[in-house]
């Protein structure tokens, strides 16, 4: 391998007077003196031509430490060609700075990517921002910054986290309502779910917001009934503003027992929702968490066309509460569930008059368990799966099934199924499945439009 001093100097000396582009990521760390010196003298004698900086690095000793002092103290010079800058240096988050960062002149800043927020937010380079990605702050430090960036497209928050110990005379008065105007891309998650609402309570977004990412946890502290509901409420908020803006946007909603995602079922279109919760540590979600979850967002439930839950394990309290909420689903197409959780529409259809799910064309199961709810032969029904009876009922009330997917359950005997379904009169209705070959790869298999069960049992 070449030496790391020779080559970047015959970069260097290649480059010229043209405008650089560096980037400083993971070192080896037989060459990281070497290369962090090299950048270091780039730094110094050829700042003023850098357009681009990205730099991601540890400080591990002692040498670690003065080349990070270094290349902050390159950092605090006026920087007149400086396009987009990247800084990631741990164990300098918190250290002060001796003058202001880029020497308070950047004016041709507009991608700034940063761990911490380790500058005035009176740095007159800010207002030229278009693109913000900030790895941990809190709501008063991060409204400041934003009032001082007027033309802001982008912004990303790895992590919203709590004030601290602060006296409340200590923190910095929350500006009224903000409107990012110009935003695009919307990008925030949190460890802590109070102080990321607390910021959703102080911005607002107009119809150019076109993609919208929102992850938290819920900590057990913020699960009570009396204090979920209004930590959501922006949340939801945000969700209404969105299918304001986009109403033809289709959603997609999926359940495991420790997340609940509500997100676009077509992320590659220009614009994009997408809310993600968890819960904290090792709780999963139960039935009166989920009941206040779904309760917040139903204006997105007629949106949703896809809909997936993994109820095997979860508690029969989880999975009523979902049937609950099913004829709020008025748009949905595909399913993907257990069989538990379709033997539980097949019972459901004793309350109600009109069929749950009018729409659904596709069913997709993720477990599968015969010898718990009886096998697939015959047409006597007490040893037929709630599925095949499922499949019927949907034919005679006039809203057929017409794709049953069943590759997610390799180990599953599907030539006991298909001449039940041969057998049951379902025309139109395609199997989708899977198994092992011999040599362990997972093979798909489609059987076409199963046809030719007297079916007056079930009208």
């Amino acid at each position: 391998m070449p030496d790391p001093d020779w080559w970047g100097q015959e970069i260097l000396r290649r480059a010229g007077t043209a405008p650089l582009w560096i980037k400083c990521t993971q070192i080896e760390r037989y060459a990281q003196q070497t290369v962090i010196q090299l950048l270091l003298t780039v730094l110094d004698t050829r700042w003023d031509r850098v357009e681009r900086l990205y730099v991601r690095s540890a400080i591990i000793d002692d040498q670690g430490e003065s080349m990070a002092h270094h290349l902050w103290e390159c950092l605090l010079k006026r920087a007149p060609s400086l396009k987009q800058l990247g800084l990631y240096i741990s164990g300098r988050e918190n250290a002060p700075l001796s003058r202001p960062l880029l020497g308070d002149s950047a004016p041709l800043l507009k991608v700034l990517r940063i761990n911490r927020l380790t500058f005035s937010v009176q740095a007159p380079w800010l207002s030229g921002l278009r693109s913000l990605t900030i790895g941990s702050t809190t709501p008063s430090d991060l409204l400041q910054v934003l009032e001082g960036i007027s033309h802001l497209e982008a912004l990303r928050v790895d992590d919203i986290c709590d004030d601290g110990e602060a006296d409340v005379g200590d923190k910095p008065s929350l500006p009224s309502v903000l409107r990012l105007r110009h935003l695009e891309q919307f990008d925030i998650s949190a460890s802590q779910l109070t102080p990321c609402s607390t910021f959703l309570k102080q911005i607002t977004t107009s119809s150019k917001c076109s993609s919208v990412s929102l992850r938290f946890l819920i900590p057990k502290k913020d699960s009570s009934r009396n204090i979920l509901p209004g930590l959501l409420l922006p949340f939801s908020q945000f969700l209404d503003r969105y299918l304001a803006f986009f109403p033809e946007s289709a959603m997609s909603m999926t359940h495991t027992p420790d997340a609940f995602t509500l997100s676009s079922s077509e992320p590659n279109n220009s614009n994009s929702f997408m809310l993600t919760i968890c819960f904290e540590g090792k709780y999963s979600f139960t039935a009166y968490l989920l009941a206040i979850i779904l309760g917040t967002f139903t204006s997105g439930m007629p949106k949703v066309v896809s809909m997936k839950f993994g109820t095997f394990r979860t508690t029969q309290q989880v999975v009523e509460t979902i049937i609950s909420f099913l004829p709020r689903f008025t748009s949905l197409i595909t399913l993907e569930a257990d069989e538990r959780f379709i033997l539980r529409l097949m019972e459901e259809k004793e309350n109600h008059t009109g069929l749950l799910l009018p729409t659904l064309r596709t069913i997709n199961i993720n477990a599968f368990n015969v010898s718990f709810f009886g096998s697939f032969g015959g047409i006597d029904e007490e040893n037929r799966s709630p599925l095949v009876d499922y499949l019927v009922l949907r034919m005679v009330r006039g809203s057929p099934i017409g794709v049953l997917d069943l590759t997610q359950c390799p180990d599953l005997d599907v030539r006991a199924l298909v001449p039940v379904l041969e057998n049951s009169n379902l025309a139109g209705l395609n199997v989708l499945w899977a198994r092992y070959s011999m040599s362990g790869v997972r093979q798909r298999f489609q059987h076409m439009d199963i046809s030719t069960i007297d079916m007056s049992e079930y009208l």
